[in-house]
């Protein structure tokens, strides 16, 4: 949060584009802006710095630590029931290939039967 607000100043005092500053190394980004407060302090014609608003509205974000992620809210809302699709599907998966499987060997029967009444036509 620090150094994005940095980057934010420092655009708005013309240092450079967004895009530029964001490339920057952090050390560049702390060395700037150093040097933009040393000319605030010195210059009140430079723009000055900006005012954040120091209370968080709303609800706080939680950063990600290692027990966050391994509490049950990283989980899924119900695993069971995800394994109880998942097999659903793949059923529904096997099945679909045996259906597969019947029309292509009725088709297969149904064009040697052909071939067999072309054959005996023919001869």
């Amino acid at each position: 949060m620090k150094f994005k607000r940095m980057r934010v100043e420092l655009v708005a005092s013309n240092y450079g584009s967004a895009r530029s500053i964001t490339r920057w190394p952090k050390l560049n980004i702390k060395e700037t802006y150093k040097k933009l407060e040393d000319l605030r302090a010195k210059d009140l014609t430079v723009l000055q710095k900006l005012v954040y608003p120091t209370t968080i509205v709303g609800r706080p974000q939680q950063t990600q630590t290692s027990k966050n992620l391994l509490s049950t809210s990283a989980l899924p809302a119900n695993p069971l029931n995800q394994l109880k699709r998942k097999k659903q599907s793949d059923e529904e998966d096997e099945q679909r290939f045996e259906e597969y499987k019947k029309r292509q060997s009725t088709v297969k029967l149904n064009s040697t039967r052909i071939m067999l009444l072309i054959n005996l036509l023919l001869n």
